[in-house]
Order: structure tokens, then sequence, then C-alpha cells
């Protein structure tokens, strides 16, 4: 007889769970209403959310669009929701509709998620409305898993009071020149104001550099990580390069004196130029609305395509879902070019990219500042999630050679090898448990 712990999700559950899992177990209906309401069947989602619990505006728009279903949303706190929804799906009461962002391959591979291809293929759905590095975050082996709703991409940021009408860097050799130009020292050496810090922001520009000279850190099986290789490691040599050339404590001093906000670095003015993603706009217009910046694409190698990442924000049915196909209804219709341009026009703040192509070429859209610069960044994005089953594992042990090349501890190579090594064996413990997933959970 199969017990709660002979379910592989309880071993999981128990390491998020804690002290509530128990109360969870036996009301796993507690979000859950009648199936019909006003003739309307009652959809369920369940949406991530911080300190503001405003429902997502999209709700509101697919219930006036029709009148035959009715999505009931509600707010999870972001520190529990993955342990809610697990839960929910073991107990066998799941809400109709999950919305998260980040990795799709870390839910489906735990068997969490029903796969969308019969929808999509019984439909025609024209998946390749999405940008590619959308399409590549929401699939795994071969199976499409959720429908992005929105997306940010990385690009140049750069202080047009300071560069004047000097046109933004085209490569990674004209950045660190331009760098030079525009960097300030006081009277006693000390740096005041850095062109360019590679790693200040939480995208090391390191990353993008070995992207653009084709890095791949898993191999073709996806059972191998490719870390240490030729790309990585020149990425890293030209980043120890620069910190030597504009000194490691003059830069990491200046870094300490900024915070967020209005004590950001680029919006203080002591940044020139810096690689931030699109909603960065939304600070600027915040804490600083008369700076004039520029957007620009990320600087590359001569002959070589500019390279961003752009994760995603999706919405996906969780195993044991009770009214999938209404799910679907509104997923063709959070997906459309009208639903996603209005509800971007509608959006105040924290404007997101939206994930359809098709609103790129709506001239209302083209009239919003540097939405061309994204579209071509986005137009050869990546998406983040290089190592599906070990994606926590990868960023932890990459950040952490990084830092350690920085500072001298370590040659790009070794440390490289090391981290490679680790993820390594992350991503075989993820594997072997994969493997046991597939035979236990149907």
């Amino acid at each position: 007889m199969r017990t709660f712990f002979s379910n592989p999700f309880a071993a999981l559950l128990l390491i998020v769970g804690g002290g509530g899992l128990i109360w969870l177990l036996i009301t796993p209906y507690a979000f859950r209403a009648s199936d019909v309401e006003d003739g309307r069947v009652k959809v369920t989602m369940w949406y991530m959310t911080g300190a503001k619990e405003e429902k997502p505006e999209v709700v509101k728009a697919f219930n006036e669009s029709q009148d035959s279903i009715l999505i009931v949303a509600s707010a999870i706190p972001w520190r529990e929701h993955e342990r809610k929804i697990l839960t929910t799906i073991l107990g066998g009461g799941p809400p109709d509709i999950i919305s998260q962002v980040g990795s799709v391959a870390k839910w489906a591979t735990r068997g969490a998620l029903i796969p969308l291809n019969e929808f999509i293929e019984e439909d025609s759905f024209d998946i390749s409305v999405f940008f590619p590095a959308l399409v590549q975050e929401m699939s795994y082996e071969d199976k499409i898993y959720g429908i992005p709703t929105a997306t940010a991409c990385y690009c140049l940021f750069y202080n047009k009071d300071i560069v004047g009408d000097t046109p933004p860097p085209r490569t990674w050799n004209e950045l660190v020149t331009l760098s030079e130009r525009f960097s300030t020292y006081d009277s006693h050496g000390r740096m005041t104001k850095a062109g360019f810090i590679p790693n200040y922001g939480n995208f090391p520009a390191a990353m993008f550099y070995s992207l653009e000279l084709g890095a791949e850190f898993l191999s073709e099986d996806g059972k191998r990580v490719k870390l240490c290789t030729s790309s990585v490691i020149e990425s890293l040599e030209w980043t120890v390069n620069f910190y030597e050339k504009f000194g490691l404590r003059n830069l990491s001093a200046l870094v300490a004196s900024f915070s967020t906000g209005e004590q950001h670095g680029f919006i203080k003015g002591n940044v020139v130029y810096a690689i931030l993603d699109n909603t960065f706009g939304d600070q600027i217009r915040m804490y600083a609305p008369e700076m004039n910046y520029g957007v620009a694409l990320i600087p590359t190698h001569p002959g070589s395509e500019s390279v961003t990442s752009a994760g995603a924000w999706w919405f996906a049915i969780p195993k044991g879902a009770k009214h999938p196909e209404e799910v679907w209804e509104f997923f063709k219709f959070v997906s459309s070019k009208d639903a996603q341009l209005t509800l971007f026009l509608e959006e105040k703040e924290e404007k997101l990219l939206p994930s359809n192509r098709l609103v790129y070429k709506d001239s209302t859209f083209l009239k919003y500042p540097n939405i061309r610069i994204y579209k071509k960044q986005m137009e050869n994005a990546t998406s983040p999630t290089f190592t599906p089953f070990a994606h926590d594992a990868f960023w932890r042990e990459y950040t952490n050679a990084v830092e350690k090349v920085i500072h001298n501890i370590a040659s790009p190579e070794d440390a490289l090898r090391e981290a490679e090594k680790n993820i390594q064996n992350e991503l075989d413990k993820a594997m072997i448990y994969d493997e046991y997933v597939k035979k236990h959970i149907k």
C-alpha cells in the first residue's frame, strides 16, 4: 500500500513545509469553492504576492470578456507558494491555475504540471508568437508546460548627460575604452565615478560575454555540465583584467556607497554604463524623473550578435486540476496580442514586456521609449535556465566562481572546474530523483 512517505513529493514537502504541512494536508480544499456560480464554471487561480495583494488585471479582463467561465484568484504569499502548491497536488485538491516566475522545468521535472501539447495541437495554437527564449523556458523534454505572459530582458543603460554625443559601445573593448574616458577620481586617487562595473547588478557581464561566444552549459543529452570551457574562461579573464585596470579596491569601495532607489549607482550618476533589465526604467521614473538616459544593446564581440537573458512570468495547470479545458480558454486569451497590449498600456508601474511578438508591431506600443531596442534584444535572448535539474546550484556555483576569480582566490580555470564539479554532483542527484519520480508518479 502506498503511503504519504512513499510518494516522492513527500520528501520535498517535508523540507519546504515544516510545521505547516499537517494543516495544509487536512485543508487542501480551503481555497476552493463550488464549481459553478451563476451558470459559469468556476476556475481557481493561485498567484504569488508580496507586499501588495492586487489581483492580476488579466483575470478581471478575462471575466468581463465572456460569461461561461469565472476565474477566482487567490493570493499566496511569496514565501509559501511553492509549499502550498506542492502540498495540494499531493493532497488531490490543487488550484486550476498557478502563476509563477522562473524555471518551468523545476516544476515539470517533479510531475507537478500538465503538459499543454494536446491543447496546442487541437487548437493549432501558434507557439511561435512567443519569443524563442520564452518557448525554451516553457519547455521540458519536448513538451510545453506553461504559457508565458510577460518577460524582461537586460540591456545597456547609459547616462546621456555624462557621455554627451558619444555613441554607446558596440563591443566589450569599446566599453573598456569608454569606461576609462568617463571614470573620475578625487584628489586622493579614490574613484568617484565608474564608467562601468562588470558585477554591478544581478546578472554578471561575464555571462553575456560568454554567451556571445557561443557558450553552452549542458551536453546535448542533458547529463554533463559544461562550465569550464574556453568561452567561459575567456569571459572571466576579461572580467579580471577589467578589475585590475580600474582597481578592485576602487570599484568595491564605490559599490559599497550605493544602495537601492535613489541611492542606486546609476541613478546617482556614479556609474555611467550599466547592464540592467528593462523594468529599471520604472525605477528611474520614480527616483530620478529628470534623468537623461539611453538604452542600447549589450556590447558584444566583433562579428557577433548581442545576446541577452530573458526569463518569463507564466501560467500553468497543476497536476490534478479539475478544469483544464476552461483554463486553456483563459490561456488563449491572456496570450493574445490584444489582451497583452491592453494590459501593458494599463499597467502603471513595473512595466514588464509582452511575451507575444505581435504586440511589438503595434504603432501604439512602439511609441513607448526603447521598445525597438528591447525587441531587438529579445529576438536574440536566451533562457537563464541553463541546467534545468540543477538551476539553483548552477547560479550559486557560477557566482562563487566569479567572486573567487575577481578576488584572486583562484584562476578562472580552477574556479570553473570546481564549480562544474559541484554542479555536476547536484545534477546527478537530481536526475536520479527524477527517474524515481517518473516511476512512481502517474
